[in-house]
């Protein structure tokens, strides 16, 4: 992998790419809020990656990160056949998965009849 370290914010490869290749652009940030706020400042939202020991700093940075999954402590996505997948934002065109495919592939539309019958 490439590492690029010392990354301005306002870098393409920070918020405007979608970057399909081991490079890991890395900067710096002073509060667990700046750091997500960062993170979400992206037009897209795939997957993240989150390395901690603290089991609350986990769960916060996965429950406030705009992606369509969060690693904890590793650095590949990880999903079984059984598990959803698929990005947010403007990452990919959907979800799929055993458990999401079926509505993600359906259209809902109610139909009222009133005195036709």
């Amino acid at each position: 992998a490439t590492v690029i370290r010392d990354v301005p914010h306002d870098a393409d490869i920070m918020h405007d790419m979608e970057v399909f290749g081991p490079v890991i652009p890395v900067t710096s940030f002073e509060t667990d809020e700046e750091a997500i706020a960062l993170a979400n400042d992206s037009a897209y939202g795939l997957g993240a990656a989150v390395f901690t020991q603290r089991i609350d700093l986990a769960s916060k940075y996965a429950r406030e990160l705009e992606d369509g999954g969060v690693v904890i402590n590793g650095s590949s996505y990880f999903r079984t056949f059984e598990m959803p997948f698929g990005g947010w934002k403007t990452s990919g065109i959907g979800n799929e998965g055993v458990s999401v495919t079926f509505d993600e592939m359906t259209k809902i539309k109610n139909v009222v009849l009133k005195g036709v019958l």
